[in-house]
């Protein structure tokens, strides 16, 4: 019944935003309260890889994915920029808003970035809990943190990130699950291209807030043309949906329906052409541009440059797609190549690019972050991830801090290290905080560092853990770690003995060390 009701059921227009955001804002507000099951990640899903997507060709959704992943990566890029030149400002001017400025900001941001596109638009109910006005607004704080977990490292300043942070939801990350090893080939590209749209949102709108605070324009946000044969005459309406008749009655649905058209249209307008390799936009009045002729013949995909210099320019990142049906395998080649990882190896997998690993999301579960935490994550966003996993205080002075890095080898020690991270980080979950800490001092202390001391107390202040309350845990878990006839830290416990053996031999480790205080 539930599914029944919801099919019945339109999203707020996307011609509304513009001109009432008020009114739209309180459309999708009530939707959220009353309407959950429209933004179930699992009837959506539904719904577009049984009813939407296989009206589409695989290659149309391949190429829709690849748009969104390439745009996404460029918009991460300018926030990276943003809070390089304006982070302090951002912080400050975020902080000191009342509840009412940010809500402005906020609202003209969202309403401004969902009008773009009627896709931007219903991707909203793809974020019911990050994009709701109260919770941007309310606490200033979950703003400036979604802002920092998105700000790529210093290596992407140049050039954009290979793959995009995705932002924690446990909803999506539980459908991810499913669907990796239960999906069909379209089930995969369908989930893949809904994840990075929901990241694009959520990205467009933070960038269009913080340049609302503080007096910038929006970002130009290009909608291009990606297909190269019109839709053909049957397949369009030739009437008002039956369904919305049912709703609203035949008067009111034929008004509606002539307001949408026009809304299409004008949006169609709206849509460029543009130069694959230089971005430059073909003008309506001026010469056409060139089009790849083996993409368009064999595959009816539309990709288009401006000169011929632009066409051989962007030949090497073109390649690994030209005239040849898309995979997340080419598509990723092709996105390497672009921002020079040529030497990178390709994945074998038939799913999409991981999210990047060292980054630290927001907060969640109501995890509140002190200044101290949060300065600290700003401060590896803002470092080369590969040099730095945590920065300890190894003396009474910044002077003293330590880049300390997990080891690189063997890969499950360091993935356990970095997921203690974020656990610690995003969800201040305190056994876990008393495990990480206990590994890393113990780190210290067979790499015979002083300053334990310091280090401790400054875990102390960022996760506000008391000073007696987490030396008295970590002494226990040095306890645990005595008992394990490997010796092995708890954090570490579920590596096989014999890993465990060969990584304390090569990194000459005295697996006797211990934590004192």
């Amino acid at each position: 019944m539930a599914f029944v009701e919801a099919m019945l059921f339109e999203f707020p227009r996307t011609q509304l935003a513009q001109s009432d955001p008020q009114k739209w804002d309180a459309e999708w507000e009530a939707l959220f309260k009353n309407k959950p099951v429209l933004c179930d990640v699992n009837y959506l899903f539904h719904t577009e890889s049984q009813f939407r997507n296989p009206l589409r060709s695989m290659d149309v959704l391949y190429r829709s994915y690849q748009i969104f992943l390439i745009s996404t990566c460029t918009i991460q890029q300018r926030i990276g920029h943003l809070s390089i030149l304006h982070g302090a400002e951002l912080d400050e001017k975020w902080t000191a808003a009342s509840v009412s400025d940010r809500e402005h900001h906020a609202l003209r941001a969202l309403s401004g970035v969902c009008t773009i596109a009627k896709n931007l638009n219903d991707a909203r109910a793809y974020c019911p809990r990050e994009l709701r006005l109260e919770r941007m607004t309310k606490d200033p704080k979950v703003m400036l943190d979604l802002l920092r977990s998105i700000v790529p490292g210093k290596e992407y300043i140049s050039k954009p990130p290979e793959t995009p942070y995705y932002i924690p939801s446990d909803d999506w990350d539980a459908l991810a699950k499913k669907k990796e090893t239960s999906a069909t080939e379209m089930g995969k590209v369908t989930h893949a291209t809904m994840l990075m749209l929901r990241t694009k949102l959520i990205y467009l709108v933070v960038e269009c807030t913080f340049h609302s605070l503080i007096g910038k324009d929006f970002p130009e946000v290009v909608v291009l043309k990606n297909k190269a044969v019109p839709i053909p005459k049957e397949a369009k309406s030739s009437g008002p949906n039956p369904i919305r008749e049912m709703i609203m009655g035949k008067a009111a649905a034929k008004a509606t329906e002539k307001e949408d058209i026009k809304a299409v249209k004008e949006r169609a307008r709206q849509r460029q052409i543009i130069c694959q390799a230089c971005g430059a936009a073909q003008s309506p009045d001026g010469p056409r541009f060139m089009q790849c002729s083996a993409c368009r013949s064999k595959m009816d995909r539309l990709i288009t440059y401006c000169s011929p210099a632009c066409q051989k320019a962007h030949w090497k990142i073109h390649k690994p797609t030209c005239g040849k049906p898309m995979t997340f395998e080419s598509i990723a080649e092709s996105s390497r190549i672009m921002n020079g990882r040529v030497g990178n190896q390709a994945s074998s997998s038939s799913s999409p690019p991981q999210p990047d690993r060292f980054a630290i999301g927001p907060p969640v579960g109501g995890f509140k972050r002190s200044r101290a935490l949060e300065l600290h994550i700003r401060r590896l966003a803002e470092f080369n991830s590969k040099k730095a996993d945590l920065f300890l205080r190894c003396g009474p002075t910044p002077k003293d801090d330590l880049a300390f890095q997990f080891p690189a080898e063997p890969k499950e020690i360091r993935e356990l290290c970095l997921a203690a991270r974020q656990a610690a980080m995003t969800r201040g979950d305190r056994p876990t905080i008393a495990v990480l800490c206990h590994f890393v001092l113990w780190a210290l202390v067979t790499g015979s560092m002083p300053g334990i001391g310091y280090a401790v107390d400054t875990m102390s202040q960022e996760f506000e853990y008391p000073l007696s309350a987490l030396k008295a845990d970590i002494l226990e878990q040095q306890a645990k770690q005595s008992a394990d006839p490997f010796a092995r830290p708890p954090l570490l416990g579920s590596v096989p003995a014999l890993n465990w053996g060969a990584f304390v031999n090569s990194a000459s480790i005295d697996r006797n060390a211990k934590v004192t205080f």
